[in-house]
């Protein structure tokens, strides 16, 4: 679920958000799973088509989402367990300045890493040391729920509870990827993800495309959104399927495309623009 509008551009003076901005902001959320999507959108100072085009939008979204399930493989750990024993209770507004050196650590880290992972196109989901201790490890991967994780990735400083602690020594001795964050300050690399997926992954690394990888009866999703003010043009990984279907959310239109001998998509996105790429049977051709 999310709550969005353009109030911080209306209270500076700025003029509303364009529909353009307002579909993209919709595409990202919507490929990092959102699907319950609540407005704050001025209809004082938009037009009734506009309006409409959005709300076309986010319905054809939600057509080929809602029902879908997303396919993270890999997971981010919520340092919650850590934050209750670190935190220093002040007078003042709180911030993350009047917190231990410690805190600090983490919840940069903890930060970072997702926004890192975002930008690589990595997709990922949270867990906390509960969820962890509930787990279990099957073929070098955490199971969670009947779903398989192919990874863990640490911020910098944590320290687990022991269950949790017991379930990732188990990971890796199984041979699993644990990734821990350090805290010299350099980035820690994330090339080892790049085996995790087999498809949404860009031929040449860009950081204004944001990737949501879903599953529906059988089918591959993969949501592609340009949050660039430049058009993207490139390949990306596909899977399974030298055939998709592109469906475009703006306009309804969907059309079918065919995947490279190294199974990799060409696709063209401009400014602003959300695309789905479909996997479809090759006998359905």
């Amino acid at each position: 679920m999310t709550e969005v509008s353009d109030f911080s551009q209306t209270m500076a003076g700025q003029e509303p958000a364009s529909l353009a901005d307002m579909m993209a902001t919709a595409g990202w959320q919507a490929a990092l799973g959102v699907t319950e999507f609540t407005l704050y959108y001025d209809y004082r100072r938009r037009s009734s088509s506009t309006y409409a085009q959005y709300c076309d939008f986010v319905g054809r979204l939600n057509a080929f989402l809602r029902e879908a399930q997303p396919t993270p493989r890999v997971l981010l750990y919520y340092p919650i367990y850590d934050l209750w024993g670190e935190y220093v209770p002040v007078a003042q507004k709180l911030t993350l300045d009047s917190q231990s050196r410690r805190m600090q650590q983490i919840v940069n880290s903890f930060l970072k890493l997702g926004q890192r992972m975002v930008k690589e196109q990595i997709s990922f989901a949270i867990v906390d040391h509960e969820l962890l201790a509930s787990a279990e490890v099957h073929d070098k991967a955490i199971w969670i729920g009947g779903r398989r994780f192919e990874a863990l990735v640490l911020p910098a400083a944590v320290e687990l509870p022991m269950p949790a602690a017991a379930l990732v020594e188990q990971l890796k001795a199984a041979g699993g990827k644990v990734l821990l964050d350090g805290t010299s300050g350099q980035a820690m690399s994330l090339d080892s993800l790049d085996s995790v997926y087999a498809s949404g992954r860009l031929a040449v690394p860009y950081d204004q495309i944001i990737v949501g990888r879903f599953t529906r009866q059988g089918r591959d999703i993969l949501v592609l959104v340009n949050v660039a003010a430049e058009p993207y043009s490139g390949r990306i990984s596909g899977k399974n399927s030298a055939s998709w279907l592109v469906a475009h959310p703006d306009s309804g239109q969907i059309e079918r495309i065919t995947a490279d001998e190294s199974g990799r998509i060409t696709v063209s996105l401009p400014s602003r623009a959300v695309r789905l790429l479909i996997s479809y049977p090759q006998m359905e051709r």
